[in-house]
């Protein structure tokens, strides 16, 4: 290894021998591409430089200010053949160099070679275009990640960790296209991780007939996950066609935190759900005899309790319905509201269809515990409240149908909330009446001071009796004209 400054001056050739020891001096650091383990001294426009230090072979740039570093030495050559050996498997390319493959035959950009991916680098690879073979992969990560070829169809495999993407995927064309994401074990899971607090999934589905994405669950543990790591910010599924979710358990869990799979419900959610509407479906076909309850919608508000000696002033409501206009800007007319609207029976059935009993409206109130007290039970409560607008007719209760009976078992009540726990019907006020018929005559009281309850009246074929006091009777005679 030399160097030289290659100026030959009076000094240093002042005989025959000196010059020629100069010059061979000069003409061996030529030979050897200045190599030191320090640059030059000396140094010149395009001039070379073995750097032994780092391993490089350098040139000096036009404006002789900086080194350029043109190559490894000793390990890289280039001939007519165009083969290269590549850089050692214990070196990377650095800035403005051209990497090639490494003696195994391995394109690495950076880092260490892993011994058997074709392609390894620790950065973005950007292409225009991939295409893979039936047989080889690509991996990244620690390696259990990877894009693999089979037969025909083509897959995204994670196959030991979680395959995690915090900006942008996109498979297909704007054609319809589909993405199978299949995972057989717990591990199996996609997903997009929300970096941005704006940021947002969406898949978008431009085939009449088949959805944007498909998520096939074979184990009991997978699951397709919208997740907003950012302090609950983010996180939104948009679909802009329609969502349509089917496991082979038929159910479909959402909330906050997950509720508790019961097993049976289609839908479980933990949290509120907000809707301008919802339609229940329910078809269901039965070929034999047997009990089933189908249920198209069901609210149950029953796991809460109240500490000891503490009163919630609120209430419990399983269905609340609120229906009504609220909007100054509302100014013309809408014919019919309804806060809750049932309708059950038969639409079209064969011959034979048969339902035993149907309710339109069913209401049960139960008190199971011995340990329970319930003080006012209202099986319908109406509360028709006084109006500060208009209301021309005011109806508590209306039915329609002039062949509809109405049935009470036990007691009415008109006027009073207090029974006297003999009479059917009291009312306490005055009735008005078109005509008063009995069912059938009374027997005539024993005497006049036959027992008798202030008010009551008999009426016989020959006269009228009224109890005018406590076992005090009085009569009216009636007869033809």
């Amino acid at each position: 290894m030399s160097q030289h400054d290659y100026d030959i001056t009076t000094a240093d050739a002042n005989t025959g021998v000196t010059m020629r020891a100069e010059i061979n001096a000069a003409l061996q650091a030529l030979a050897g591409n200045n190599s030191g383990a320090t640059e030059p001294a000396t140094k010149y426009p395009y001039m070379w430089w073995a750097d032994t230090t780092s391993g490089y072979l350098k040139q000096r740039n036009a404006a002789n200010s900086a080194w350029i570093t043109v190559m490894l030495l000793a390990t890289a050559r280039m001939s007519n053949s165009d083969a290269c050996d590549g850089f050692h498997a214990s070196q990377t390319p650095g800035a403005n160099q051209i990497p090639v493959l490494n003696s195994a035959g391995r394109f690495v950009l950076d880092g260490t070679d892993d011994g058997s991916s074709k392609i390894q680098t620790g950065g973005i690879i950007k292409a225009g275009g991939l295409k893979l073979s039936d047989t080889n992969e690509i991996l990244w990560g620690d390696g259990s990640c990877k894009i693999s070829g089979s037969g025909s169809t083509d897959i995204i495999t994670a196959t030991a960790a979680t395959f995690r993407h915090n900006r942008e995927m996109a498979i297909g064309s704007n054609n319809w296209f589909t993405i199978n994401i299949l995972s057989s074990g717990q591990v199996g899971h996609l997903w997009w991780g929300q970096i941005n607090p704006s940021d947002t999934t969406k898949f978008i589905g431009t085939h009449s007939t088949t959805p944007a994405v498909r998520f096939y669950a074979n184990h009991a543990n997978d699951f397709f996950w919208a997740h907003a790591p950012n302090n609950g910010i983010g996180g939104e599924l948009t679909f802009t066609n329609r969502m349509s979710f089917q496991a082979d358990t038929g159910r479909l869990l959402l909330g906050p935190t997950l509720p508790t799979d019961n097993g049976v419900d289609a839908l479980q959610v933990n949290g509120t759900i907000a809707s301008t509407g919802c339609r229940v479906n329910t078809i269901t076909a039965f070929t034999d005899n047997q009990t089933t309850y189908i249920v198209g919608a069901e609210s149950k508000t029953i796991d809460f309790q109240i500490s000891e000696g503490k009163t919630q002033s609120g209430y419990v409501s399983g269905i609340d319905s609120l229906v009504y206009i609220n909007n100054a800007n509302n100014r013309g007319t809408l014919s019919t509201q309804y806060g809750i609207r049932a309708r059950a029976g038969i639409n079209t059935t064969g011959v034979g269809g048969t339902i035993t009993n149907v309710c339109g409206v069913f209401s049960d109130i139960l008190n199971e515990s011995v340990n329970g007290t319930i003080t006012n039970a209202y099986g319908v409560y109406i509360n028709n409240r006084e109006p500060t607008g208009t209301i021309t007719n005011r109806w508590g209760l209306y039915q329609v149908g002039p062949g509809t009976k109405n049935y009470f078992q036990g007691d009415v009540l008109i006027g009073t909330t207090t029974s006297d726990g003999v009479n059917k019907l009291q009312v306490n006020g005055t009735t008005v009446s078109t005509g008063y018929k009995l069912s059938a005559l009374n027997t005539a009281p024993a005497s006049a001071s036959a027992t008798g309850t202030l008010g009551e009246i008999r009426i016989t074929a020959d006269a009228v009796y009224i109890c005018t006091a406590t076992d005090t009777w009085k009569k009216v005679a009636i007869a033809t004209w």
